[in-house]
């Protein structure tokens, strides 16, 4: 059972990291433009979302290969391997009641989410926006709410250091900023400037997560050494 859930928190901290990788392959293939920039000939962190890497044409209507299929990996890998870290996740707050029931919830959010990230994988926005975009609400939403409840069973557990606590709680920060943005902001499609404010916040939140997760593997593979003294 150890090995298994060591396993999984490697393949929590795996996920975070191959999408680093892949979703940089991605973009250097990708030549299809932005929003209002349909003759760009590269992937702009300012005005280019991810998601425009996984479209099946670009801006200027031709077919996208090879840089959608590189994404449609890597966000598939990065589902499975979030949903993988919470299966074990709440085994490591054992001997404090309220703080297991938190992180049971968390890790039903944390799956939740896993499974939205996996739906964006498979709804090109270009060809299935409101799909997409409720994929995109679903997973970013889920992984806000686990945060919390991650954060408070850590808070409350009395072997859990509250170090990775105050990494959930930045964290929580600047996700809830993004989901407020992409609730409540601008359309991208009515100006550049929002698209600019829209992409680099989302820019901000992905690479922001990937560390989140990998410091929580960090410490999930702490607290299951300690359990095993």
């Amino acid at each position: 059972m150890v090995k298994i859930k060591r396993f999984f928190i490697l393949l929590g901290m795996l996920g975070a990291m191959q999408f680093l990788l892949l979703s940089t392959l991605a973009i250097q293939q990708y030549d299809g433009g932005a929003m209002h920039f349909p003759n760009a000939d590269s992937f702009s962190y300012k005005y280019n979302f991810f998601s425009d890497l996984g479209r099946t044409r670009n801006f200027r209507g031709e077919p996208i290969l090879l840089s959608r299929h590189i994404f449609q990996l890597t966000i598939l890998i990065t589902g499975g391997c979030t949903i993988a870290f919470f299966l074990v996740f709440s085994s490591f707050f054992q001997g404090h009641s309220m703080a297991k029931i938190l992180s049971v919830i968390a890790c039903f959010l944390g799956i939740i989410s896993g499974l939205g990230f996996m739906g964006i994988a498979i709804t090109p926005w270009n060809e299935m926006y409101w799909s997409h975009f409720y994929y995109v609400r679903l997973s970013f939403t889920a992984f806000l709410l686990m945060s919390l409840m991650a954060m408070i069973a850590i808070y409350i557990h009395p072997r859990y250091p509250n170090f990775y606590g105050y990494i959930f709680l930045v964290f929580i920060l600047i996700l809830a900023a993004y989901l407020l943005i992409l609730f409540f902001g601008e359309h991208p499609r009515r100006s550049s400037n929002a698209l600019l404010w829209r992409a680099l916040s989302q820019k901000v939140v992905v690479y922001s997560q990937i560390i989140c997760m990998l410091i929580q593997g960090i410490g999930a593979w702490r607290q299951l050494n300690l359990y095993q003294q």
